[in-house]
């Protein structure tokens, strides 16, 4: 009976739909990426999006279906749960200064070389 319960009590706390706003609207602009966790855009028009699993992919446009990759961190980068490729900015000069800085969880031990299960 409890088992009952709990299962009606879950059911009743399921999220509802929400209806957006007057004048707003949904448009998926990018689609066909894996967990992205930020998104950068560049003076020159391209956007920089990252992804949890380490790939930072770069879109021409907004207009760009196809993204390339800009550079993949996954021997480096620990996804796990809460950890992974999680920011991402782009230089204040970007493109002419072409540096681009990360955040991620380093997947090694301390004082260790990634990947770490590749010892």
């Amino acid at each position: 009976m409890s088992a009952a319960l709990i299962v009606t009590s879950l059911v009743a706390l399921a999220p509802q739909a929400v209806a957006l706003p007057q004048r707003f609207q949904k448009q998926t602009v990018f689609s066909g990426l894996t967990s992205p966790t930020n998104v950068e855009f560049a003076a020159d028009g391209r956007v920089f999006v990252a992804e949890k699993g380490g790939y930072i992919k770069v879109f021409d446009s907004l207009t760009d279906t196809t993204p390339t990759v800009y550079a993949d961190l996954r021997t480096r980068v620990h996804d796990f749960w809460d950890r992974g490729l999680l920011g991402l900015a782009l230089h204040p000069d970007f493109p002419d200064d072409p540096r681009v800085y990360v955040l991620y969880s380093y997947d090694a031990e301390p004082g260790g070389s990634a990947p770490a299960g590749a010892r």
